[in-house]
């Protein structure tokens, strides 16, 4: 079965992102084990989080201020705490990955909901401080029924939107310790990997590109279309004058002139003759500013864009630098 892969890249919008952010939230666990939401404080700030209540999904309030041990509610920088729906000692025995050093707070009153709802934490004024509204399958990671849990792609961008949500990688999650990258080694065919999944493509493949003047229709998203007239690139594909991860630009594209281009469309092609039913997507990527992907003319997905049927709309966010994703 022949399959493409096509994906389109605009420049952005602007994104606020918060100080505290909902970084990962186990709400199918495995049987017997404790539901969990993670918090990390992204900013270099201690942040008072004296009687912050979760006020919706779960019922949860942190402890008061104690002059006896004034450090204890605050959130140190870049901590990541972790709430559970049991106390500290069962979640730790059921999530013996849990660093010693990582905090666990609990238990809440309440369950969150398998179909999805939404979560929101508040400080002591009744101000938000994040929420996140998430959902069971959809365009949500379906590995969530699974016993994985839903993890934050990107601290940076908007925390309430499923373009920044994956499933963990291992079962069981990752409460209060960042997940290790996955490397996974290619094998040359896409049905056989490591375990059970495969790198289909690298960062370093070869694509077809094009930058339309025009709206392009949708053709050039299916199967058929003839993309021998666009230009062949190695990925990492753009032009951009910041260090970017690995493997970087490949082949630096010339400085377009302003106004500089919103759209460009890429193409890529690979076989796979595997069973696609139950098969599931996992897509990493280095993006300025922002993507959607096609598979055979369906769409997947994206980041920093949706599409609202504007050829050349602008993306969702801005991004400074792009980073893995």
């Amino acid at each position: 079965m022949l399959k493409n892969i096509i994906f389109v890249l605009l420049l952005i919008a602007n994104v606020r992102a918060e100080q505290v952010v909902i970084s990962e939230v186990m709400f199918n666990p495995a049987a017997g084990k404790p539901e969990f939401i993670e918090l990390w404080n992204i900013t270099v700030t201690p942040l008072d989080s004296s009687k912050w209540r979760f006020t919706a999904g779960v019922d949860y309030t942190f402890p008061d201020f104690n002059l006896g041990s004034p450090q204890a509610t605050f959130i140190k920088a870049f901590e990541r705490i972790v709430v559970s729906s049991a106390d500290e000692a069962t979640t730790r025995a059921a999530y013996p990955a849990i660093p010693t050093g990582v905090r666990v707070f609990g238990p809440w009153t309440g369950l969150l909901s398998d179909d999805g709802e939404k979560i929101t934490l508040s400080d002591k004024n009744a101000v938000t401080v994040t929420t996140l509204d998430y959902k069971d399958g959809g365009l949500w990671p379906k590995a969530a029924d699974a016993g994985h849990s839903i993890v934050l792609r990107n601290e940076n961008n908007k925390v309430d939107d499923w373009h920044n949500w994956r499933a963990s990688r291992a079962r069981g999650g990752s409460p209060g310790y960042a997940e290790y990258p996955a490397v996974v080694a290619f094998s040359g065919n896409p049905e056989i990997g490591v375990g059970s999944s495969a790198t289909i493509l690298d960062f370093n493949a070869q694509w077809k590109y094009t930058q339309p003047t025009s709206d392009p229709g949708t053709a050039w998203r299916g199967l058929g279309f003839d993309d021998s007239s666009w230009s062949t690139g190695t990925g990492l594909l753009g032009f951009e004058s910041a260090q970017l991860p690995a493997p970087g630009i490949a082949a630096q594209w010339p400085q377009p002139p302003e106004p500089r281009p919103l759209v460009y469309l890429f193409r890529k092609t690979f076989t796979y003759n595997g069973n696609p039913t139950g098969a599931t997507f996992f897509i990493d990527q280095i993006v300025d500013d922002g993507a959607y992907y096609y598979l055979n003319g369906q769409p997947l997905g994206g980041a920093g864009y949706t599409p609202n049927g504007i050829w050349n709309a602008t993306a969702d966010r801005t991004v400074g630098d792009a980073v893995l994703e």
